[in-house]
């Protein structure tokens, strides 16, 4: 017989601390909101100690409610747990469907150690109706989480041994959740197949009506848990999950109300808020001043949802209002963003533009309790890169404003921006050209850096790599290393795209008309030398290692035939310890790469190359070259002695020297084409190969090819970065068996003329939009 349940169920969590942890501090179950940031707006719930290491607590959720939860230690401060490699846990998940006891163990706190054994569990999700594989779903357990490749299939490395709770969830709501405990045995791997059901969309419209003292015409957004409402599954700046930048935005009636209509999955629990900001900042607030928090379970037919903001504020205290004429020289294409810090940074807010260089912005709340309010403008909310110049800098504390005496900016100045003076100067190369013949390649090369805000302004970046007469762009998705020992390459929310962000970016190049080459690249906080020296580099590890990489390299196989690239790029510098006869190298590594390259012919069908780092002089060739269809040489030659840089002609002539005696001989033996990928940056030194640092050696390439953070006080010299470039051009047109020619390191958030790789906004690229146009009329 069919059963009604009530609308709430309680729940029960129970759990056990570590027997190390001080005493006489209690334990809390700490519930999340991450819609407005997960430090932002918790609930708190004391626990009651069962005895010295088991704590209890029960709470009332309405069903189907996906809690999302972790445990703090409460002292002097309250201590969030952490896993066993000592990364704070970001949270536990556990879906509601009834009365349930939840039985949950803390691996450590911040200031304990671990103490125990671990294990790791492996499987693989598939979607229920076609057995097809899901890629990008979250899955979390004892307080880790992944997300899952292609294949579908993940890993959780160093779970602390026993049974938890394992929930798989995708990040849109398309599938129906799953959970299942789990019991993970010591220095073992537990094995779970998961499949999950596919949920249809309807169509649901949000009306919305406005305070009745909201200025007219403000641009309302809708913040939400689901990756469709903003929601990026992250820590940013301050805590915010959603960036203003990624949320949808509703659209004035006539009446005075906003709407908004989306496709969203029939069953999903949505948490949402109104806002004229983020999730934290300017967002709807309850009339007694708490954040107002939506829920909404998605019926299984279209729907209307009607809602009022009862108001802005949080408070009964005034606006502020940042008010802000900007130079004319600003790049009309760009906005104007805000950033506020009360407690540290926060992610930026675009302001509203009144009239060309001219933005304001209000703000509504939260702004009860803050006495000084730090702030600073950025373009394209790029703060810490592209900062109005008296402001400039990750670690500028702003201009300080005093809210005890009601203080609010009024009209303001940028006088000047960090890293730009205005549109360069035309640039003619001095040479003639020829036509290139079909085929050729020739493009802009995007960093494997990435912020969950550059979604929304890559769009501009391929307009104007469209713009330049290109031809191809190459994307660098990445994954990170999160463990050494042993190694685990995965996807990291707010520092990795997803693969449904790289699918997006991609069909919009080639919407463009822009052929797509992906270039997947391993990343670490560590510079690659410095982690693999790190490494224990046993056979074990090793193993492990070659493991992780064909996960990954397989799950951008994949992605790269799902959106129909040209060209997959594998190899570069990350990798290079790991080829035959390297140091580090297994005896049987060429084994491994030629195994590793013919399975990912059976997943990708088009042009496969290798990058492959170029030193003049010493090119290490892995002996498996021939199994690829061509190399993207990672080029940063230096063309000038310690001298004054040369006249151009003789830069380019060493640059022809290079081609000559160490590339064409390779395309000769291995009968495949050559592309260039160019990074030289806008800085002194980059003629010579080495741009000084302050503390005297060479600074990183990688560091320049980023987006220059922290380089501030570095000098610019985007005439050596031009003259390079123009150098390289000159060889490569008379040598025809140069099939692509690529600048790499261009960032593509914001124009910059900073002394990075990027040529957005810098003279080279007025000189190869001219160049590119006569190679490839």
């Amino acid at each position: 017989p069919q059963v009604t349940l009530p609308p709430e169920a309680y729940v029960t969590f129970e759990v056990t601390i570590p027997a190390n942890t001080p005493a006489q501090e209690g334990v809390s179950l700490v519930v999340l909101d991450e819609v407005t940031g997960l430090a932002l707006n918790p609930a708190r719930y004391p626990m009651e100690a069962q005895d010295a290491t088991h704590y209890r607590v029960e709470v009332a959720f309405p069903l189907n409610t996906m809690v999302k939860y972790r445990y703090e230690r409460e002292g002097e401060i309250a201590l969030p747990e952490h896993n066993t490699d000592n990364r704070q846990v970001r949270y536990r998940l556990f879906r509601v469907l009834g009365p349930a006891t939840v039985q949950d163990s803390v691996s450590r706190w911040v200031d304990t150690p671990f103490e125990g054994q671990t294990g790791r569990l492996q499987g693989r999700l598939i979607e229920a109706e076609s057995g097809a594989p899901l890629p990008g779903i979250l899955l979390t357990c004892a307080g880790r989480q992944t997300y899952t490749a292609a294949d579908g299939s993940y890993t959780l490395e160093g779970l602390p041994v026993g049974t938890h709770w394992l929930v798989a969830y995708a990040p849109d709501g398309r599938y129906e959740p799953f959970q299942q405990q789990v019991e993970i045995a010591p220095r073992a791997t537990t094995p779970a197949i998961l499949t999950l059901a596919k949920r249809p969309l309807v169509n649901v419209t949000f009306v919305v009506s406005p305070p009745a003292d909201m200025p007219p015409l403000l641009p309302m957004r809708l913040a939400g848990n689901l990756s469709t409402l903003g929601n990026t599954y992250a820590d940013l700046e301050g805590g915010i999950s959603t960036p203003a930048l990624r949320l949808p935005r509703l659209s004035a009636r006539p009446d005075g109300r906003h709407t908004l209509s989306l496709q969203l999955p029939a069953g999903a629990e949505v948490r949402y808020k109104y806002t004229l900001g983020d999730g934290y900042w300017n967002a709807e607030h309850t009339a007694a001043g708490d954040f107002r928090v939506r829920r909404l379970l998605v019926p299984d037919h279209d729907v209307e949802i009607e809602d009022r903001v009862e108001t802005w504020y949080d408070g009964e205290h005034p606006y502020l209002t940042f008010d802000v004429r900007v130079p004319p020289e600003t790049p009309p294409e760009e906005m104007v963003a805000v950033q506020l810090s009360s407690f540290g940074w926060m992610e930026p807010l675009p302001m509203w533009e009144v009239e060309a260089n001219h933005w304001t912005y209000f703000i509504f709340s939260p702004l009860e309790g803050i006495t000084d309010l730090h702030y600073r403008y950025c373009r394209n909310a790029q703060c810490g890169l592209a900062d109005a110049a008296d402001t400039a800098g990750e670690r500028h504390e702003g201009h300080t404003l005093d809210l005890r005496a009601a203080d609010t900016p009024g009209p303001e100045v940028v006088a000047a921006w960090q890293w730009w003076e205005g549109e360069p100067a035309e640039k003619t190369p001095p040479f003639g050209t020829t036509p290139r013949p079909a085929g050729f390649a020739a493009g802009v090369a995007f960093p494997p850096a990435y912020a969950p805000s550059w979604q929304a302004l890559y769009p501009r970046a391929l307009e104007h790599a469209r713009g330049m007469h290109a031809n191809t762009v190459i994307f660098s998705p990445a994954w990170h290393f999160t463990r050494n020992q042993p190694a685990v390459l995965e996807p990291v929310s707010g520092v990795d795209a997803s693969w449904e962000d790289w699918r997006d970016l991609s069909f919009q190049a080639m919407r463009r008309g822009l052929q797509v080459a992906l270039y997947p690249q391993p990343q670490a906080a560590l510079s690659s030398e410095a982690w693999w020296q790190a490494a224990p580099q046993d056979a074990a590890w090793r193993k492990g290692w070659f493991e992780m990489y064909r996960r990954f390299a397989l799950h951008h196989a994949m992605l790269a035939e799902r959106v129909g690239a040209q060209s997959l790029i594998l190899g570069g510098p990350w990798v290079t310890p790991a080829l035959p006869e390297a140091e580090s190298a297994p005896p049987d590594a060429e084994a491994h790469w030629r195994a590793l390259l013919d399975e990912i012919r059976l997943y990708y069908h088009g042009e496969l190359r290798w990058a492959l780092p170029y030193r003049p002089g010493d090119l290490s060739l892995p002996p498996f070259l021939d199994a690829v269809d061509g190399v993207y040489v990672l080029w940063s030659a230096p063309l000038a002695g310690e001298s004054p840089p040369q006249e151009w002609r003789r830069l380019s002539a060493q640059a022809g020297d290079y081609l000559d005696e160490d590339l064409e001989p390779l395309r000769n033996l291995l009968g495949q084409s050559v592309w260039l990928g160019l990074a030289y940056p806008a800085a002194p030194g980059t003629l010579q190969g080495c741009v000084p640092a302050p503390e005297g050696d060479c600074l990183p390439l990688e560091k320049l090819e980023a987006p220059p953070a922290g380089l501030q006080a570095l000098p610019v010299e985007a005439e050596a970065q031009a003259r390079a470039i123009q150098a390289v051009a000159f060889a490569v047109e008379h040598r025809p068996w140069v099939k692509g020619f690529f600048v790499r390191g261009t960032y593509p958030a914001a124009r910059l003329q900073g002394p990075g790789t990027s040529i957005f906004g810098q003279p080279a690229e007025g000189l190869l939009q001219v160049l590119f146009a006569r190679w490839m009329p």
